[in-house]
């Protein structure tokens, strides 16, 4: 019997399963899909070129937690030289990624004006306490202090760094944390070296060591009794455990 089960093998289920056979436990892994990797699964064309599937930041790079767990298993990420020649989409065009807020006082994609509001917006931003701010937009946050068209037209860039550009759903406290944290460390994201292929393969090899990955196999129903996860039931059996993690969307919790 395993002594955790792990519902789904995106990098939060496979990061834990891994981390949970490197101290010891076994951990058997349930994924619905016939391949590991959830949303961030990536596969290699028949010319050699690797797909990625959903595009994953590495926040941080080196000084993220992703690396954070690759390094307690030993394997710490390779990630590549960072590009000096990444590129945006904005207003139709594309345009060289600004570097640091004076790469934002310079670009020729935002009016001067533009520039000005940007970088108060930067120095708010750093100035302000995320915990104030985690159940509010970063629509409400910026629209608290500016009012400027082509800055607000901006703001879904700064959502895409917590991942959801929608700034009137994103979390304003998730984006400052994460902008403060960037701008202390000097670093944003990190592309690892072999992209998801590779971090996946190392996350698997770490599970089967003292664990089991079923793919093509749906958990349907978490059993509870007395208040307490004890099961999954699945298409083929059921499942015990005394620790059971779900790791899948959110919203499946539900289904």
């Amino acid at each position: 019997m395993a002594d955790v089960i792990v519902i789904g093998t995106g990098y939060a289920g496979m990061s834990a399963a891994a981390l949970l056979t490197h101290a010891g436990r076994r951990v058997l892994v349930l994924e619905e899909r016939g391949m590991i990797g959830g949303r961030a699964h990536a596969f290699r064309d028949r010319d050699g070129y690797v797909r990625e599937y959903g595009a994953h930041s590495h926040r941080l790079g080196h000084l993220g937690i992703a690396n954070q767990v690759f390094k307690r298993l030993g394997d710490e990420i390779d990630f590549l030289p960072e590009s000096k020649d990444s590129k945006l989409i904005f207003k139709g065009k594309l345009w060289d990624r600004p570097e640091g807020p004076l790469g934002f006082l310079k670009t020729p994609m935002l009016s001067f004006r533009a520039r000005l509001v940007l970088l108060a917006l930067f120095a708010r931003i750093k100035k302000t306490d995320p915990a104030d701010w985690y159940d509010k937009t970063l629509l409400d946050f910026y629209s608290t202090s500016f009012h400027h068209s082509e800055v607000r037209e901006f703001l879904p860039f700064l959502g895409m760094t917590v991942m959801c550009p929608d700034p009137g759903k994103v979390s304003a406290g998730e984006v400052i944390d994460f902008l403060k944290r960037a701008l202390a460390a000097g670093v944003g994201v990190g592309e690892p070296r072999g992209g998801s292929i590779r971090l996946f393969s190392i996350l698997k090899k770490h599970v089967e060591e003292n664990g089991w990955i079923h793919v093509h196999e749906k958990a349907e129903r978490i059993v509870i009794e007395n208040g307490r996860a004890v099961a999954v039931k699945t298409g083929k059996t059921t499942y015990t455990a005394p620790y059971i993690i779900f790791a899948a969307r959110l919203p499946m919790i539900m289904d």
